[in-house]
């Protein structure tokens, strides 16, 4: 808590869940770690940002990497706090989803939907030249070449201006029939999240949980950009198989609840992976959860039957009935 003291009101028969609630909505930094002998509030504990969940008998080993993970968040926070402000990005560019641009905290409004398209486009071969016809061949395909090369120069001086109004060393140079684009200081979500480690372990666990949340939707999927589904797919692909990799982690850990809730992010991109139901299935069985893995099941065979006409596999369904009978 950094030195800070903290104190608030406990009503006499408040439960741990309230309490954790109650500790957050005074100061959200404190470190919450449940202790306890009851698997059934995992979850529900989970979802209050509590800092980790452990169930009785506590193994040393286990205690460790708790206490590890504390000082890890506190050390993130004191870096944070003592971090001079001023020389914080002040342009923040986002790409998932549909893109956007804010300068010191406010929004840029684009003049064109045309000169937005083209600083996306500069934007994904950041510092990388450009020829001018790729660039007019992919944005003014069906347009008369010298009419398409007006159209270019006139976005072109449009968005020089606008990034040198954010700071001097923006810069969309051109030499060699080339163009480049050059941000200093700009933070992107895209940049940050394809930077991201792709193995999983406990030095970088709290980044890869902290930057996977930037994926909110596909890169530019609601621009409609074809030139874009590439890196769309590329970046889809790297946010699914780091899912996996933190599945994988948290199993191995045996931090059921994140694992929960990392196989159901998996299903909520990708509804038909099998292997994450299976995976889920087992956890809650294993939980004692056994309705929970009673709907999942029956929910996925009517997403399949449905949607693609098929049906689970073998081994899926096999778990089901061994449920259903009483046998898992």
């Amino acid at each position: 808590m950094n030195g800070s003291i903290f104190t608030c009101e406990i009503q006499p028969g408040i439960s741990g869940m309230d309490l954790a609630a109650l500790i957050h909505e005074e100061n959200p930094t404190v470190q919450v770690v449940f202790v306890t002998a009851h698997r059934d509030y995992a979850i529900q504990a989970f979802e209050l940002e509590t800092t980790d969940y452990l169930l009785k008998p506590v193994l040393k080993e286990r205690l460790n990497k708790t206490i590890n993970r504390i000082h890890e968040r506190l050390e993130e926070e004191h870096l944070s706090e003592s971090m001079d402000h001023s020389t914080l990005p002040s342009l923040e560019i986002r790409c998932f989803k549909q893109l956007s641009l804010s300068f010191n905290g406010e929004p840029v409004l684009w003049k064109s939907a045309k000169i937005k398209e083209l600083f996306a486009f500069f934007l994904m071969h950041l510092d990388t030249p450009i020829h001018r016809d790729l660039l007019i061949d992919k944005l003014w395909e069906n347009h008369d070449y010298k009419k398409a090369k007006i159209h270019l120069h006139t976005c072109i001086s449009y968005i020089r201006k606008m990034l040198e109004s954010f700071h001097p060393n923006h810069t969309l140079s051109f030499a060699g029939q080339h163009y480049t684009l050059h941000l200093e200081q700009a933070w992107c979500d895209a940049v940050v999240f394809e930077h991201m480690p792709t193995v999983v372990s406990s030095k970088n666990i709290d980044t890869i949980e902290r930057n996977i949340l930037l994926y909110n939707g596909e890169y530019l999927e609601e621009e409609g950009y074809e030139w874009a589904r590439v890196k769309a797919n590329e970046l889809s692909g790297k946010f699914i198989s780091t899912l996996y990799s933190l599945a994988d982690y948290y199993e191995q850990e045996h931090l059921d609840t994140k694992y929960i809730t990392v196989l159901q992010k998996i299903l909520q991109f990708n509804p038909y992976s099998e292997s994450a139901v299976v995976r889920l299935m087992k956890v809650y069985i294993r939980l004692g959860m056994r309705a929970d893995a009673l709907h999942l099941y029956e929910s996925f065979k009517q997403s399949l039957c449905e949607d693609l006409g098929i049906f689970p596999e073998k081994e899926t369904s096999q778990i089901y009935t061994l449920l259903k009978q009483g046998d898992l």
